[in-house]
């Protein structure tokens, strides 16, 4: 019985002494740095970051558009191939080898982005959406263990308003197989941005095609990686771009109604003639309308069916329409004519609300107003004057003189001929 419980006791030791062996054991990803995956498993995460920019309000978060960013995957030719980066202290380093073409589940893939998508706001007017590509591999495609080499390049999108800022547009994937009693299996995974680690000011592990800011600094001898603290200004992301468009008016002229609301609506249209704003990669993107007064007008969400963004106009209110598609190359506003005044309409559209640009047009005069903008020449807002003058009060006698002349003479007359019965009635 004693032998039975002394075994029993030992059993329990030593199990739980495996245990803790085993929580201690590491890999040489077990780092967590930037880029390097210590999960292992047959899919590494590939991130793409697409930065929201407005022109004209750094601070307002454009909505994000539908945009399809496109991959191809391929096992690396003999030029890519370099040394493998270390993310542990161990001195001994590695050559890498060429992928292994079969061992790829796919060699293209696709990030897309749409507007359902949450955008993540840093600093106030650092705007960015993330989204993500795994990328599948099968182990027991390779033959021997050691260090493979990918190639992962963006070719492309598909929205006309994003704008490629990378200074490359591909990625190294390094899958790191090691051998085991069961066979080959992928322990882990690097994502750098080049082949050689001979830049200490290189950015070179990464995400994938992500907006990185920070600098590695790398040990001549270990080819250890490590944050150097301080920050470079390349923005290696790609670019989606909108404007805000401002509406203004003013009453003008001794007899101009300056409570009066003037009807307004803006309508957008893209850089050909025959294609409208609202073509398939701009659905569902909100332009946020902002009265000056503080009146409440819903967000547009762009669709085949939007309509034109209305609103009603004082003396000195504005709107200020945000989050215009860049491509958007035209607008057209038009002013609903006052419902009883003949008002003479002038309008003048500049840029970014200065006025070094502001060339007056005679819109209409009493009649709706309509104005048609080339946003391609920089101009952002637009000012509507609308003018009633007083009548001139000498303009007044003229008009009522004969009339007085003639009651005159009538008095007169009519004095004569009274005056003249009488007498012969004496």
């Amino acid at each position: 019985m004693r032998t039975r419980k002394l075994r029993n006791k030992i059993t329990a030791i030593a199990a739980a002494a495996m245990l803790v062996v085993s929580s201690m054991t590491v890999t040489a990803f077990a780092d967590s740095e930037k880029g390097v995956t210590d999960s292992g498993g047959n899919t590494v995460t590939i991130t793409k970051d697409l930065k929201l920019v407005d022109a004209d309000n750094p601070s307002f978060v454009p909505t994000v558009p539908n945009v399809k960013f496109k991959y191809s995957i391929a096992a690396v030719e003999a030029a890519d191939l370099g040394t493998v980066y270390k993310a542990s202290t161990d001195s001994a380093y590695t050559k890498v080898k060429p992928g292994v073409a079969a061992a790829l589940q796919a060699t293209e893939g696709n990030i897309i982005f749409a507007p359902s998508n949450p955008v993540t706001t840093t600093a106030t007017t650092n705007h960015v959406a993330s989204n993500t590509l795994e990328i599948t591999f099968k182990p027991d495609e390779f033959s021997a263990a050691g260090v493979y080499r990918y190639k992962i390049t963006e070719t492309g999108n598909t929205n006309s308003n994003v704008t490629e800022n990378l200074t490359d547009n591909f990625r190294y994937i390094d899958v790191y197989v090691k051998n085991t009693n069961s066979g080959n299996v992928i322990s882990g995974y690097v994502v750098t941005k080049k082949a050689e680690s001979t830049d200490p000011n290189a950015v070179l592990k990464t995400e994938g095609f992500t907006d990185d800011y920070q600098k590695y600094t790398e040990d001549a001898n270990t080819h250890v990686l490590t944050k150097s603290g301080s920050e470079t200004t390349v923005a290696d992301v790609s670019t989606y771009t909108t404007y805000d468009l401002t509406v203004s008016k003013k009453v003008d002229g001794d007899l101009g109604d300056k409570s009066y609301g003037f009807g307004f609506s803006v309508a957008f249209t893209s850089e050909a003639a025959d294609e409208s704003m609202r073509k398939p990669d701009n659905n569902g993107v909100v332009l946020k309308t902002t009265h000056s007064a503080g009146t409440e007008i819903a967000n547009k969400t762009i669709a085949s069916n939007v309509a034109s963004i209305g609103a009603t106009l004082k003396h000195n209110e504005s709107i200020t329409i945000q989050g215009i598609p860049a491509d958007t190359m035209k607008y057209v506003v038009t002013e609903t004519a006052h419902t009883s005044d003949n008002y003479v309409v002038t309008a003048k559209a500049y840029a970014n609300a200065s006025a070094t640009d502001m060339t007056e047009t005679a819109v209409n005069s009493g009649a709706t107003g309509a104005l048609e903008i080339n946003k391609g020449a920089g101009k952002n807002a637009v000012e509507y004057t609308n003018t009633l003058a007083s009548v001139s009060p000498t303009g007044l006698v003229f008009k009522i003189m004969p009339y007085i002349i003639m009651i005159a003479l009538a008095l007169v007359l009519g004095y004569v001929y009274l005056g003249r019965r009488n007498k012969a009635n004496e």
